[in-house]
């Protein structure tokens, strides 16, 4: 509802105001849809190198949900590439 969203809001707020010198990301297990930028919150710095892997293992999206890391549309088999380098 929509208490509920303005209440779990001011609760971040709370947060966010009490560590200012925190950079707050967001739990990938919970799809957000008010969440800005959702993919740089979830993944932070690993988020290119993961639209790569995603390239490689599942460039069609088989595996999706509204929030999920897409795979890069760059040049072929850099996916394939990343994950020899694990």
């Amino acid at each position: 509802s929509e208490t509920t969203r303005e209440f779990i809001a001011g609760v971040n707020l709370v947060i966010e105001k009490g560590m200012p010198e925190v950079e707050f990301g967001a739990y990938a297990g919970y799809v957000d849809p008010n969440l800005e930028n959702p993919q740089e919150k979830y993944w932070g710095s690993n988020l290119e190198r993961l639209e790569r892997i995603k390239a490689a293992v599942d460039p069609e999206e088989r595996f999706w949900n509204p929030q999920s890391v897409r795979p890069t549309r760059g040049e072929a088999g850099a996916g394939d590439q990343v994950l020899q380098e694990l």
